[in-house]
């Protein structure tokens, strides 16, 4: 794992995930104000949609880039999936009980941390593109849960 994608890991493991959620803290993004909000907009198919969209455009550029880098993807994705996959579980464990959140919720942060992840592991080699700045809502306490308007001028919706 490289440094860059070991850091980012670091910062998550010491932040508050979703300790400030409906917090208007930022004007970067748009703040929903209760967790039904957040929930029906990351579940819609518009917001599915447009993840896939930046994850392909992430794999375009990559294998523009270097083919034989890009058939390595697989190669990162496992380590840094094993290493995500337990922080997201005692992440989430507790407010998904708590609120009895859907599983989408879990799906969704799943996704992100995953995608970033890989855009950091590529980092040398292709520049990172919309979900290695994920992490950093996580970071500082909200859930990425939508985006309004034409990408890349409109802006992420948080909760």
């Amino acid at each position: 794992m490289l440094p860059i994608t070991a850091q980012a890991f670091e910062d998550l493991e010491r932040a508050h995930w979703f300790s400030r959620v409906g917090v208007v803290d930022t004007t970067d993004a748009r703040v929903v104000s209760s967790w039904a909000e957040a929930i029906a907009l990351c579940s819609t198919i518009d917001w599915e949609n447009f993840l896939i969209d930046r994850a392909n455009d992430f794999r375009d550029r990559l294998m523009a880039t270097s083919v034989r880098d890009y058939n390595r993807w697989n190669s990162l994705a496992i380590p840094v999936k094993s290493v995500a996959e337990r922080m997201i579980v005692e992440k989430t464990h507790g407010i998904v009980r708590a609120l009895r959140l859907p599983p989408e919720f879990v799906h969704r942060v799943r996704a992100d941390l995953i995608h970033m992840a890989i855009e950091l592991e590529y980092s040398q080699i292709c520049p990172p593109g919309f979900f290695a700045s994920q992490g950093g809502w996580y970071v500082r306490g909200h859930f990425p849960c939508g985006w309004e308007g034409a990408f890349p001028e409109g802006r992420l919706i948080i909760y």
